[in-house]
């Protein structure tokens, strides 16, 4: 078979055999703790919005429970962008895109001035929002400019270890928008907020304990043969 076809094939089936053989059940049943505790938290937080009859108010949409989310959001995001200025490998290229989709956000969470669910506070311009969007695609591609971080000659030396804490997290944001098209904006709102407790808790422990994240320092696994072509160190 031609080359370029087998290429990218053989890419996908060592991606998906290092991501499943660098998996483990303990990881597995921390990011699911992760999850139902953040989920509990969000819940409870809206629970006391309305047991103060301000539930209506707050989890609404562009309500203020959208900036509680810019801010969690944006903090995920500054902690992936130190992680990425403090280590390197995986955890750089990881770290960076994590920390650019957090600020994309921040921005959409933070109401844009023209919509009609807008009513007052704080609020966006559509140049403002396309002008931070630009600063913070800058501000990613000047740092991986910067560095210039060296990254893996074998898919084998990875670790994926944004798959679990980030797929989950995309999974919840994923069902709010479903909330959000069966017009349930108190759900929406709490299901994001869940979500972003997890990368803000996940941005945390990448932070302190980015050991548990560096194939490095993982056992090594067998070799396939397969070698990233363009991969230089």
């Amino acid at each position: 078979m031609p080359k370029a076809v087998t290429l990218p094939f053989g890419v996908l089936v060592e991606i998906i055999r290092v991501g499943l053989l660098r998996r483990t059940l303990k990881e597995l049943l921390a990011c699911l703790a992760l999850v139902l505790f953040c989920l509990a938290l969000a819940a409870g937080f809206d629970l006391l919005a309305e047991t103060f009859d301000t539930g209506a108010e707050i989890f609404r949409e562009n309500g203020p429970i959208e900036l509680v989310q810019a801010f969690i959001v944006g903090i995920a995001g500054l902690l992936f962008y130190l992680v990425a200025i403090r280590f390197g490998f995986e955890l750089f290229y990881g770290s960076l895109l994590l920390s650019l989709g957090c600020g994309l956000a921040v921005l959409r969470e933070i109401p844009g001035c023209a919509s009609r669910f807008y009513d007052g506070g704080v609020c966006l311009t559509a140049p403002g929002k396309d002008g931070l969007t630009v600063l913070l695609v800058a501000a990613v591609a000047i740092l991986a400019a910067i560095r210039h971080v060296p990254f893996a000659r074998h898919i084998r030396e990875l670790n994926f270890f944004w798959v679990l804490p980030s797929g989950f997290a995309f999974a919840i944001l994923i069902l709010a928008e479903i909330m959000e098209r069966l017009h349930s904006m108190g759900a929406e709102e709490t299901l994001e907020l869940a979500g972003y407790l997890v990368l803000l808790i996940f941005a945390l422990t990448l932070n302190l304990k980015s050991e548990w994240y560096d194939a490095r320092k993982k056992p090594e696994l067998p070799e396939t043969g397969f070698r990233l072509p363009a991969a230089r160190r």
